[in-house]
């Protein structure tokens, strides 16, 4: 079995590109942050140019999203098709 590891905080839970609602990677987040210090882009370009919303671009810019730092690495089971086991809820009677 594949592992992988992520990063998270120091409650444990997952951050950065780990996450997995996250749309940009790491490297990403800060080159966002890095273009709108050095050329002063604004947030709606940045939003464009990254394809993630204003409000997410304003956060990310001004550190109240994606400013957490790793405390610790957790490694994590990649599971194959074969090895993930799904099961369905239904309304009716089985």
């Amino acid at each position: 079995m594949k592992v992988k590891k992520i990063a998270v905080n120091e409650d444990g839970r997952r951050i950065g590109e780990s996450h997995p609602m996250a749309k940009l990677t790491d490297c990403e987040v800060e080159r966002l942050r890095q273009i709108r210090e050095e050329s002063g882009m604004t947030y709606r370009e940045l939003a464009k140019k990254f394809g993630i919303s204003y409000s997410s671009v304003q956060k990310i810019c001004t550190y109240l999203r994606r400013a957490e730092w790793s405390v610790r690495y957790k490694l994590v089971p990649i599971l194959t098709k074969n090895e993930r086991k799904v099961k369905v809820y239904g309304r009716g009677k089985e």
